[in-house]
C-alpha cells in the first residue's frame, strides 16, 4: 500500500508539469494469455496500436549555418502507428512499428526572423527490443531500447507570417534506452523510470526564395536534455488485452498510450 501511495504522489506532483514512448517495464509478461497460441508456449505474438503526442521537444542548433541563436523555440509532433511484437518466454520481446507522423517547428534563428514550419503526415518507422531484467515478488525491473526514423514533407513554411516557396522536408530520427520499475496490483500495473535519448531534426532541401532577405539553411538540431523521466500505468484485463498510458517530462513534455492484443 505504501508503494501505491508513493506512486500516486509522484504522478500527482508531475502531472501538472509539462523521448520516445518507453512503455511498461512489465510488457513482456502482459497480457498473460493469448487467444490462439496455447498457454505455456515459448513464444507469443502481439499486435497493437501506439499513439504519442509530444507537446514540447526541447531542441537546439548543433552546427550553425544560418542561425544566430542556438535555442529552438518549439518542436511538436504527433505519431500514430501499428506494432507487431514477437515474445520469447514472457521475458524478452522484439517489435517493429509503422505509421504516420506530423510535426510543427517554431524557431527564431536570427534577430527579427521567425520561422513556422508545419509538415504533412509522413511515414514513421520504429524498431526495438525490451526485456524483463529482474523480478522480485511483485516487483519487475525492465529495460527497453528503440530507434525511430521519419522524413516529413513540409506542408507550410512561413517566415514572419508570410509564406515561403513550397518544398523541402523535415527529417527526424531518435534512439533511446530506458529502464523502469513496476509493481503489479491485480490488473493495475503502475511504473516509473528514466530514459536516455538522442534526437536529431533537420530541415532539408529548402527552396531559395529571393523575396526574403533571410535564407534558412540545413542545420542539425539536437535535443538539449538527454534524460527523461517517465511515469505511467497499464491495465491488463480479459487476459488478451493490455492498455497503457504514459507521461514523459524533463527532456520533453509528452503523453503516449498503447493498446496491445495477444494471439
Amino acid at each position: 500500500m505504501k508503494i501505491l501511495t508513493l506512486y500516486v504522489s509522484v504522478f500527482c506532483l508531475f502531472s501538472n508539469l509539462y523521448g520516445l514512448y518507453n512503455g511498461n517495464p512489465a510488457f513482456p509478461e502482459l497480457p498473460e494469455k493469448g487467444l490462439l497460441i496455447r498457454e505455456g508456449a515459448w513464444y507469443g505474438i502481439k499486435v497493437g496500436y501506439q499513439g504519442d503526442y509530444v507537446f514540447d521537444r526541447r531542441m537546439e542548433v548543433e552546427n550553425k549555418q544560418s542561425s544566430v541563436k542556438k535555442r529552438v523555440e518549439e518542436l511538436q509532433f504527433f505519431k500514430n502507428q501499428g506494432e507487431f511484437v514477437f515474445n520469447i518466454l514472457n521475458r524478452f520481446e522484439v517489435y517493429a512499428g509503422l505509421g504516420g507522423m506530423k510535426a510543427k517547428l517554431c524557431q527564431n534563428p536570427a534577430k527579427g526572423v521567425h520561422l513556422d514550419v508545419h509538415t504533412s503526415t509522413g511515414f514513421s518507422i520504429e524498431g526495438g527490443a525490451r526485456a524483463i531484467v529482474i523480478t522480485w515478488k511483485e516487483l519487475v525491473l525492465g529495460a527497453d531500447a528503440k530507434y525511430l526514423y521519419s522524413n516529413l514533407p513540409i506542408d507550410q513554411f512561413k517566415q514572419n507570417g508570410r509564406e515561403r516557396k513550397d518544398g523541402g522536408a523535415l527529417h527526424y530520427d531518435e534512439w533511446q534506452v530506458g529502464v523502469g520499475l513496476t509493481r503489479r496490483f491485480g490488473f493495475f500495473v503502475p511504473y516509473a523510470g528514466v530514459s536516455y535519448a538522442v534526437a536529431h531534426a533537420e530541415l532539408r532541401n529548402i527552396p531559395s526564395d529571393t523575396s526574403f532577405s533571410f535564407s534558412p539553411r540545413s542545420e542539425d538540431l539536437e535535443n538539449r536534455d538527454k534524460f527523461n523521466l517517465f511515469i505511467g500505468a497499464g491495465i491488463s484485463t480479459w487476459n488478451t488485452l493490455v492498455f497503457n498510458l504514459e507521461l514523459r517530462i524533463i527532456g520533453e513534455i509528452a503523453l503516449g498510450g498503447s493498446l496491445d492484443f495477444r494471439f
